[in-house]
């Protein structure tokens, strides 16, 4: 499901391409977005930049 999304995919066309209801998809959305916000918020910490 979310390989389908990251390629592209709307949220109806992953619906149809996989028969999971739209509010699993939204919810996995979701949690995979917490997810992402935990780990840079954990790995992108005291950075030494040399430009920005």
């Amino acid at each position: 499901m979310v390989s389908a999304l990251v390629g592209g995919n709307s949220i109806r066309a992953t619906v149809r391409m996989t028969g999971v209801a739209k509010n699993t998809i939204v919810k996995l959305l979701a949690n995979l977005g917490a997810a992402c916000w935990d780990y840079q918020d954990r790995s992108l910490r005291n950075l030494k930049l040399k430009c920005v």
